[in-house]
């Protein structure tokens, strides 16, 4: 297992942790990590923000609208000006 220092703690914060500690009959040091483990479960997965490609936007809005195949076309051919447009911004990659 690995360790975690954490510094300049305002007082007020380190005595509701040695309060709280106290009150479950734990050190300073498993209470901190009871309260790590809760906070970090509450983040589930679905919560997160999502990558969603610009098609899968598209052909969800797509189906939400209904739009015409000759609608579609028109979307499809403007996207693809915008991808070639000499002055496009490049995504970064990560």
């Amino acid at each position: 297992m690995g360790d975690l220092l954490v510094r300049n703690i305002p007082e007020d914060l380190r005595d509701a942790l040695k309060t709280r500690a106290s009150m479950h009959n734990r050190s300073v040091s498993d209470e901190a990590k009871s309260l790590l483990e809760k906070a970090l479960q509450r983040v589930e997965p679905e919560d997160e923000k999502k990558f969603v490609s610009l098609w899968d936007a598209f052909q969800e809005t797509r189906r939400e609208f209904s739009l015409t195949e000759d609608e579609h076309q028109e979307f499809a051919r403007i996207l693809e000006e915008a991808r070639k447009a000499p002055d496009r911004e490049v995504p970064e990659s990560e």
